[in-house]
């Protein structure tokens, strides 16, 4: 969402647009100032918001999101085939890995649309079996029968491959990791490459380890 409001976002029931600065929003129930973006240039968003009706209003924010999945559930009565990416990943801030997954769709009026449906935990050994039970359990929630699953857009892993046979969906391998592979592949099948990597790899294990040595960079570093 950029400056102006989005009427689709039911967040907006519980605040306003700051009308003083509109980088900012204010909170309806407690008339709290929070920021609508993040750095400078980058689009504003509701992250902030949402956040803030989580920890400060626990009761609007479950009346919230039982009102976002009925307006998901609503805009998916639009058409009878969807297209799916999906993905599998570890979080940065802790042990944790975590499969999303995306929905895209035409409505009536021939309009692009998408909703993202899940970003949940994914416990335990990412066998086939485990992510095609998790893929059934996902559809099953939003009442989107297998028939009316155009294709699934996932990466090149083994794994995620039989799942999607295991579970009966069709499915495409995403074209950017795709050709992200070849170009490892063909980098590193060049020796010259792969050594020069690995002299690399040593010289930013070297300062990264070395706090010593870390600080005679920086003061060479000072001096150009």
């Amino acid at each position: 969402m950029r400056h102006g409001i989005s009427n689709k976002s039911a967040v907006w029931n519980y605040f306003k647009v700051d009308e003083d600065d509109k980088t900012n929003a204010d909170c309806k129930l407690c008339s709290a100032k929070l920021s609508r973006g993040g750095a400078k240039g980058s689009a504003l968003n509701t992250s902030n918001l949402i956040k803030h009706l989580k920890s400060k209003h626990d009761n609007d924010y479950k009346e919230f999101t039982d009102s976002v999945k009925k307006h998901i559930h609503s805009r998916l009565q639009a058409s009878s085939e969807f297209s799916f990416t999906a993905d599998i990943w570890t979080s940065s801030v802790s042990p944790v890995s975590l499969i999303s997954l995306t929905s895209q769709w035409i409505d009536e009026s021939f309009t692009p649309q998408r909703a993202i449906l899940h970003a949940k935990q994914l416990r335990g050994s990412h066998t086939s079996q485990a992510i095609a039970h998790v893929f059934e359990e996902m559809l099953q929630t939003w009442g989107i029968p297998k028939t009316s699953v155009h294709v699934v857009l996932r990466d090149n892993a083994k794994n995620m491959i039989k799942a999607m046979n295991d579970a009966g969906l069709p499915s495409l391998p995403c074209v950017a990791h795709t050709l992200q592979l070849a170009v490892h592949e063909g980098l590193l099948a060049q020796r010259s490459i792969a050594d020069a990597i690995a002299v690399g790899r040593k010289i930013v294990g070297h300062f990264k380890h070395s706090v010593l040595a870390y600080s005679r960079l920086e003061d060479i570093q000072s001096l150009f």
